[in-house]
């Protein structure tokens, strides 16, 4: 039971209920917060959810909704791109490196590139893709392969 101005009102916790025109939403704490106008009628009630949309990732949100890609880049197995899906250490064809088989060129973030031994693998660009060592950035050694702190916690990229 959540308190209102309005009167005391039953809102479960993690739902949003319409009470006298206003949204409010019962977080676990238990403390129920304003939202603005209401959704839908008085007395509804919502699941709280939060869409989860991570850099580059497309498809479902977790809440029932779309993540979309930026415009121009198409959707391709849950993440936004080029098409391909060539990541770090993947072989590449340099001659198409933004088209042919989704498994012969690199996904966007990594770039085929000549690795030591002289065959075309992908790399991934500094900043923009993630890794796993070193030997994964493109720019190696000037830059190598660290953790980083991201909206989503902790990943890896080249800096």
């Amino acid at each position: 039971m959540v308190p209102l101005e309005a009167g005391a009102v039953s809102i479960p916790c993690k739902l949003i209920t319409c009470v006298e025109g206003t949204d409010y939403l019962c977080p676990q704490s238990g403390i129920a917060i304003p939202q603005g106008a209401c959704i839908l009628n008085d007395a509804s009630m919502m699941d709280a959810c939060v869409p989860h949309c991570p850099t580059n990732s497309c498809g479902v949100d977790g809440c029932g909704g779309v993540c979309h890609c930026q415009t121009g880049s198409i959707c391709v197995g849950g993440m936004c791109g080029n098409g391909c899906s060539g990541i770090a250490g993947d072989y590449c064809n340099p001659a198409r490196p933004d088209a042919g088989s989704p498994t012969t060129c690199c996904g966007v973030g990594y770039q085929c590139a000549a690795d030591d031994a002289g065959a075309d693998k992908c790399c991934s660009i500094t900043s923009q893709a993630p890794c796993t060592s070193d030997n994964d950035c493109c720019d190696f050694p000037v830059v190598g392969c660290h953790v980083i702190s991201t909206d989503g916690g902790m990943s890896r990229a080249c800096n």
